[in-house]
């Protein structure tokens, strides 16, 4: 198990913070999803394991970006992989 955090972000801004114990980033990446589908107040959430980024999810759909769909919520690919 790993430990990730996550930054509900509103622009530049953090405006809350969730720590998640996960096995991997997929895990990490479902959790966060769905957590963020229960939070319409946030419009994204970024994922850190230390200092790596591991996805950037958000509400809204974003245009030319290498995405994956999942629900109502898009994860932008990391570009530190």
């Amino acid at each position: 198990m790993s430990g990730y955090r996550g930054y509900f972000m509103s622009g530049e801004h953090i405006q809350a913070v969730q720590n998640f114990e996960c096995a991997d980033d997929a895990e990490v990446i479902l959790k966060a999803g769905t957590l963020l589908n229960s939070k319409p107040q946030h419009p994204a959430i970024e994922i850190w394991e230390g200092k790596r980024l591991v996805a950037h999810l958000t509400q809204t759909p974003l245009a030319n970006t290498d995405t994956l769909h999942e629900g109502n919520v898009h994860v932008l690919r990391s570009k530190f992989e």
